[in-house]
């Protein structure tokens, strides 16, 4: 049985108890005086209660009382926690009080107690991957590697291609249809004009159908910067007949004259 002991002369001094979340047991409170080191116990009257109360703070309305059992004539009280009284882990304050027939409480003593977490109790789940996020309630701080605008716009039709990026479509994704049987190209907006707009600024790219090449093109003097070989050409693209299964290419502007691609995957190379 775990105990305690207070020196109710001396309710300043903190006492500490530490246990485990979701356990029952039984603590053993003792009550004693102590002057010029001699200890007196301080015996219970049958007509006195106690109380075990723990708190996050001395403010909170979330107390949790663990009432004692009182013997007459015996300087110790015992709190009967049940797994109800321990449900929740965490440190928290705790005092012990006694209150005499009447109802007048008197502190005997304030302390901590903490409930560890009981890895018993825990249970294994899957992790569920159709869980729809609301990215809606998410607030960027900074640069994300994937498209930050609401909308994707589709491309479906080859006599679009060359496509015109606009400086007004940062954060849009670029989706190619599968059913698109041509090579396409898109040229990059002016980079000068992008990096002064905002430097946050990302295009992202995609094509569902692999037989096809994806050509991201810079303006005459600009270059982009390929991240994964390394080189620095005016455009990058993908080579059809890709073992990837649909490819990404992510660009943003890093100064006045180059582009860098990020998170790009293998299909692409630097032309």
């Amino acid at each position: 049985m775990p105990e305690l002991h207070i020196n109710v002369q001396n309710p300043n001094e903190l006492f500490t108890f530490k246990t485990t979340q979701f356990t029952e047991y039984t603590l053993r409170v003792y009550f004693y005086y102590e002057l010029n080191s001699v200890v007196t116990p301080r015996l219970l009257t049958a007509s006195e209660t106690s109380t075990f109360y723990y708190f996050v703070n001395r403010s909170t309305n979330e107390v949790v009382e663990v009432e004692g059992t009182v013997v007459a004539g015996v300087n110790y009280v015992d709190f009967p926690f049940t797994v109800e009284k321990t449900a929740v882990d965490g440190p928290f304050q705790a005092s012990v009080v006694i209150s005499d027939a009447t109802g007048n409480p008197e502190v005997m003593g304030d302390g901590n107690i903490e409930l560890e977490l009981n890895p018993g109790t825990g249970t294994n789940t899957e992790l569920d991957t159709t869980i729809i996020v609301n990215w809606s309630s998410i607030t960027n701080i900074g640069q994300v590697p994937w498209s930050i605008g609401n909308n994707i716009t589709l491309i479906s039709n080859c006599a679009s291609s060359p496509y015109d990026v606009s400086i007004t479509e940062s954060g849009q994704t670029f989706m190619l249809s599968e059913d698109l049987d041509c090579d396409f190209t898109f040229n990059l907006p002016d980079i000068a004009n992008a990096f002064s707009s905002t430097t946050s600024m990302v295009f992202s790219f995609y094509q569902a159908n692999n037989s096809n090449v994806v050509i991201l093109k810079a303006k005459d003097g600009e270059f982009i910067d390929d991240s994964s070989s390394g080189g620095t050409k005016q455009s990058v693209r993908n080579w059809g007949n890709s073992l990837i299964p649909g490819a990404n290419i992510y660009v943003r502007p890093v100064s006045t004259t180059k582009w860098r691609t990020i998170l790009q995957d293998s299909a692409f190379e630097t032309t």
